[in-house]
């Protein structure tokens, strides 16, 4: 699945955007009962499709204030408790930054999970996603389709998503210490089935960073690749959940 393309504005003004974004995202699924536990105290239940819990990891490459830097997002897609909305929002898990001020920035400005590490973006002449720590390799997702990036104009789709990101809270905070901010990506699109047999997908788990462990402990698997060369990314200022 991807992320279906939402009908209304975000209640919050966007306070940052870029352009020219070249993203590399990876569709899984997981075990659906293990994330309901892990996100109980959230007020919030996975979007279950086929029984599973659904994973965004993206990936990004882009420009900002003249500075390159690469990004690697772990998103649970969710939604309120007691809804059937077709449209899945994003629970934020873990993220990392290539630029430690950046991460700095996130955690500190936005109150988001970002923490400094090596990052690998590529589109050409496959797709792929590494996360290192030192010379570990922590997290890999590489395609073997080749030719990702010379889709042809007709396989191209333009998508969007604009809705809620919600940012982790820990057990023992109230629900009015629960934050989000709001976001927007789009752009033309190439979607190709991730091929068990042959793509590649690595998950070494770290203590500091508990996700990895969660996605191996769930039964990650890959479904659907999601490559754009020329995305449009942007976000608003992070506020509390009541106040939405």
């Amino acid at each position: 699945m991807s992320l279906p393309n939402t009908l209304s504005p975000a209640p919050l003004p966007f306070v940052a955007t870029i352009t020219n974004v070249r993203e590399v995202s990876l569709y899984g699924s997981a075990d659906l009962n293990f994330w309901r536990r892990a996100i109980q105290h959230e007020d919030l239940e996975p979007f279950p499709v086929d029984g599973r819990a659904q994973f965004l990891i993206s990936s990004i490459q882009a420009k900002f204030m003249g500075l390159t830097f690469r990004e690697l997002v772990f998103s649970l897609l969710v939604r309120e408790p007691q809804t059937d909305s077709p449209i899945p929002a994003a629970y934020l898990t873990q993220a990392f930054h290539s630029l430690r001020a950046f991460a700095w920035i996130e955690r500190t400005l936005f109150k988001t999970p970002y923490v400094f590490a090596k990052l690998q973006v590529d589109i050409e002449p496959t797709p792929r996603i590494r996360l290192g720590s030192g010379a570990a390799e922590l997290f890999a997702a590489i395609s073997t389709r080749d030719n990702a990036a010379r889709t042809s104009p007709e396989e191209l789709e333009e998508q969007s998503w604009t809705g809620p990101i919600y940012i982790p809270s820990r057990a023992d905070q109230p629900p009015a210490a629960r934050k989000l901010f709001y976001a927007h990506l789009g752009g033309k699109t190439a979607c190709y089935p991730f091929d068990s047999q042959r793509d590649q997908l690595a998950l070494n788990p770290d203590a500091r960073w508990p996700i990895l462990g969660q996605l191996k402990d769930s039964n990650f698997t890959g479904t659907m690749w999601q490559i754009r060369t020329n995305a449009t990314h942007a976000r608003s200022k992070t506020a509390p959940r009541m106040a939405q």
